[in-house]
């Protein structure tokens, strides 16, 4: 078996035949690849769809595990992945005709990681455009154009993340950005698709990009996690300023997020970055003056979101 699709399914009956179709449409043989369903406890009638696919085509098959949320899901396709590559595939997206057969061609030199292009549904922009030159996955993480840690962009060769000991961390939002970038730290070798193979379907009131209290308080898990990795690592000075920019971003996203929410609240926030203030000094390494600016003012205030606030008060008034 060559390779792997992972589908998580939690809620998304109204996607998953079109997302289960796009990966059955590829003119390739189905000994070649799989299917591997993941029943995230989903409570709607995905299975019923499921299933129906699981009785046609040989090369579906369907595990089911109590809802434990999209990285636990993850993490149980898998396991039970048989695929030398596996590709993570959201189950309200679709995927380009073809695909698997490009991807197998890029196979061939059995790189770590093959990376591919996406776009939105309604349009043309293309994320993901990494230059085809990179040789390893630490120049993309130091690529200045670099910003898209979305896990479905990347399919990973089993051996390197099983060698490795890459999983999904459990029980947060932003997963992928804590995933993305040690994945590709530790990618010796990738492959470059230079079209869009992957189709994104933003789903109308999305949990992650809903405004609630945790989304904040996740960033700030990605981010001391990120900060672990790259002190555990001893990164090299230009990867280290990468991962800095990263995790400034996570930061500043956190903030984004709570300054919609009141005092109390911002001031639990406060206190909770406060113990974690070590992070904090990932501004200061960022190429990015914003962040330095908040770095030399969060040194001297502790106040975080009062700044964040004024300081984006500030940029619009000018």
């Amino acid at each position: 078996m060559k390779l792997s699709l992972v589908i998580p399914v939690y809620n998304t009956e109204k996607y998953l035949e079109k997302c289960l179709s796009s990966c059955l449409n590829q003119n390739m043989e189905m000994s070649d690849y799989e299917i591997v369903i993941v029943n995230d406890g989903t409570k709607d009638n995905a299975m019923d769809i499921a299933r129906q696919f699981q009785d046609k085509y040989p090369n579906v098959g369907i595990y089911s595990q109590e809802n434990a949320g999209l990285s636990a899901a993850r993490n149980t396709g898998f396991t039970h992945a048989s695929g030398d590559y596996v590709w993570f595939v959201d189950s309200d997206d679709w995927i380009e005709p073809d695909s698997v057969k490009i991807i197998f061609e890029k196979m061939k030199n059995e790189p770590d990681v093959i990376c591919i292009q996406a776009r939105e549904e309604g349009s043309t922009e293309v994320r993901n455009a990494i230059p085809t030159s990179v040789e390893n996955g630490a120049a993309i993480v130091m690529l200045d154009s670099w910003k898209d840690h979305c896990v479905p962009f990347y399919v990973m060769k089993k051996a390197f993340l099983e060698r490795c000991d890459l999983h999904f961390h459990i029980g947060i939002l932003h997963e992928d950005t804590e995933f993305t970038p040690r994945m590709l730290v530790d990618a010796q070798s990738v492959e470059v698709v230079d079209k869009p193979l992957y189709n994104i379907f933003l789903t109308p009131n999305s949990l992650a990009r809903s405004r609630n209290i945790k989304r904040s308080y996740d960033c700030l898990t990605v981010a001391k996690r990120l900060d672990d990795f790259g002190n555990m690592r001893n990164l090299p000075e230009n990867l280290n300023v990468a991962f800095s920019g990263i995790i400034s971003l996570v930061i500043n996203n956190a903030f984004d997020n709570i300054r919609s929410f009141g005092k109390e609240e911002r001031d639990a926030f406060n206190k909770y970055l406060y113990e974690n203030r070590g992070i904090l000094r990932n501004l200061k390494f960022s190429k990015k003056r914003k962040y330095n600016i908040e770095y030399q003012l969060f040194s001297v205030f502790k106040n975080y979101t009062w700044i964040y606030i004024t300081l984006t008060k500030l940029k619009r008034t000018k």
